[in-house]
């Protein structure tokens, strides 16, 4: 009964899943989540706390400045602008006020005669936004966060106008809210290790920081997730993000409630999970290193029970794998079909079925190939078949038939270990396989048919055609080539044989015959079609070039059937003729070549027309006399 429970190969890995652990695992990896879960969402509600209050504290210095502002503006040494008392006055002011940054006093035209600093040179705040504002509000106003002139740090500027009975205006007191608060403010509430505490405007730029930097110069901070999370803040808001160092924290936003001011200013708190995250990390590893104890153990038990229940029939059947991909069809696993059989064994037969069954094909395949080479190499043609590199870009022959050596006095062995086959080719036709072959892979064409030359062993040239077809992969990329040489030197020369005959012939169709020094003779003999009228026009021009020809005589005595075609390459060559200054003279035209060319209605009125050569010949030897 035993034996058939653990016969079954889903029992044995029902086992050695019993034997994991992970779903015990993946709840410890839950619970962990769901704390760190809720102790983000409480450190985030802790760093939210601390923006608002930060955001409160701001508006009480705030309101703290405007009723100061108020009290010295109605100190007698400011309304009667005498410096020496004022400026001794606004000094002892500045020193008890620790979270002002300094206070001044300007005119109406903006020059400060009274400062809590000493003046080396006169300073004009008429350009300042907050002077402006002020003058323009006429009562307490406040301005965007700035760079102080004389104090080098930033600062809130606020202002109050001073008055008289007349409501002229005698003054304007400034003060500016120095943003060390911010550092005292942190102290005072006593933040995390590694909090940050900043105050940064709407472009961007560092205003203020705890712990605090060089705040005498505008710092723009980097374009980060934090950066842009808080700008998109309407008014508050929470988020844990990587930070700039790499470690994840806990960031809260709040906007900065002002009515002084166009432009958003936020105070930005940041919190370090490490600390928030510490305790549950530690809990974590704990369990998880209880749970690695009891791990070991299960493991070491299934190694115990697969070694019993699975490798030892998986090592038979390995062996068996083994033989058969190395090619042994033969190779048996000895088991016979019995009843109740396990998975492994049943696969194990299967494997016997299927040696059976690839001895089968692997004779029937050898049969194939037997016949296949049989063919193909009685055929006349070189079959080849070459594999495309795509780390070379090169074509290499992995099959070729014997006739190639019957074709180059290359053996295939020569042929399938050269690795540039293009160095086979003719030089001339080099260059232009190798473009085309560029070409087509590139064009991914299915087939194509080239005619070159190569260099057989004996170092002579052999014409062959060379048609293939490209074989692409499942992409569509190219990787197989296919295709057959077939030796058409004979062909090749056989047409070089006609081209030069053609040629002699066209000479022979066309002379030129010296009559005077200043005239020739064409004589046209046969029948006339387009290429032969071009090339009795270009001889015509190119003797007249050559030898400065007056007169040229074209006898057409001997052409049979003058057409329309006929009529028109003569008129055309007339009048290129007459175009280089020279003077065209037809002869020989008979009377059936008259009639036809009456019924064509062809003018010749342009040219000079004798009857007979003789005649033709009388008049250019009188034209040239002239």
């Amino acid at each position: 009964m035993s034996r058939q429970i653990f016969s079954s190969l889903q029992t044995r890995l029902a086992l050695l899943i019993f034997l994991a652990f992970t779903p015990l695992a993946g709840l410890i990896f839950l619970t962990s989540l769901e704390l760190r879960h809720h102790e983000a969402t409480m450190t985030k509600a802790d760093a939210l706390r601390i923006a608002r209050l930060a955001n409160l504290y701001q508006e009480q210095l705030v309101e703290d400045m405007y009723q100061t502002v108020l009290a010295v503006a109605q100190v007698a040494a400011v309304q009667k602008r005498e410096a020496g008392p004022c400026n001794a006055f606004l000094a002892s002011l500045t020193k008890k006020s620790n979270n002002f940054a300094s206070f001044v006093v300007a005119d109406p035209q903006g020059n400060l005669f009274c400062s809590s600093f000493p003046m080396t040179q006169t300073i004009n705040v008429a350009d300042r936004a907050w002077f402006q504002k002020t003058l323009q509000k006429r009562d307490f106003s406040a301005s965007d966060y700035i760079l102080g002139r004389g104090i080098e740090k930033f600062l809130l500027p606020t202002a109050y106008p001073i008055y008289n009975a007349k409501n002229e205006l005698l003054a304007v007191v400034s003060t500016g809210l120095d943003l060390s608060w911010l550092n005292k403010f942190a102290q005072r509430i006593e933040l995390p290790p590694e909090a940050t505490l900043t105050i940064v405007d709407d472009q961007g730029t560092l205003l203020a920081r705890y712990p605090s930097l060089d705040q005498s110069t505008k710092q723009k901070l980097p374009d980060d997730a934090a950066i842009r999370a808080m700008l998109a803040t309407q008014d508050e808001n929470t988020a844990e993000l990587m930070s700039l160092s790499g470690g994840p924290r806990i960031y809260a936003f709040k906007k900065i409630t002002s009515s002084w001011s166009s432009h958003k200013f936020f105070i930005r708190v940041g919190l370090s999970t490490n600390l928030a995250y510490q305790t549950l990390n530690k809990a974590l590893l704990l369990n998880l290193g209880g749970l690695g104890l009891l791990a070991c153990l299960g493991i070491v038990l299934a190694w115990l029970g697969v070694n019993f229940m699975v490798l030892h029939p998986t090592t038979k059947l390995l062996r068996l794998a083994k033989r058969l991909a190395k090619g042994d069809f033969k190779a048996r696993s000895g088991l016979t079909k019995k009843a109740g059989a396990s998975e492994l064994e049943q696969l194990t037969l299967a494997f016997d079925r299927m040696a059976e069954a690839l001895a089968a094909r692997e004779i029937e395949l050898k049969k194939a190939e037997a016949q296949y080479r049989a063919l193909v190499e009685q055929i006349p043609a070189v079959i080849y078949t070459a594999n495309l590199e795509k780390e070379t870009s090169q074509v290499v022959i992995s099959y070729i038939s014997p006739q190639v050596t019957s074709l180059t006095g290359h053996t295939v062995a020569e042929c399938l270990a050269e690795t540039d086959l293009l160095a086979w080719v003719c030089a001339e036709d080099r260059p232009r396989i190798q473009a085309e072959m560029t070409r087509l892979f590139s064009a991914q064409r299915g087939s194509w048919a080239l005619e070159y030359r190569i260099l057989a062993k004996d170092q002579q040239f052999v014409w062959v055609r060379n048609e293939a077809n490209l074989l692409c992969t499942a992409t569509g990329q190219p990787n197989l080539v296919q295709g057959t040489l077939t030796d058409i030197t004979e062909r090749k020369q056989a047409q070089r044989v006609i081209e030069l005959q053609a040629a002699a012939l066209r000479d022979l169709s066309t002379p030129i015959m010296q009559i005077s020094d200043n005239a020739i003779l064409l004589p046209m003999i046969g029948a006339i079609d387009s290429h032969r009228a071009k090339q009795m026009m270009e001889l015509a021009l190119s003797e007249i070039e050559k030898r400065r020809i007056k007169v040229i005589i074209i006898d057409i005595t001997g052409v049979s059937v003058v057409d329309s075609q006929v009529a028109n390459a003569l008129i055309q060559t007339t009048q290129a003729i007459k175009l280089l200054g020279a003077c065209a003279v037809l002869t020989g035209i008979r009377s059936e070549v008259a009639q036809s060319i009456i019924a064509l209605g062809i003018d010749l009125n342009s040219i000079v027309v004798h009857s007979t050569l003789q005649n033709g010949i009388a008049y250019a030897l009188k034209q040239q006399k002239k």
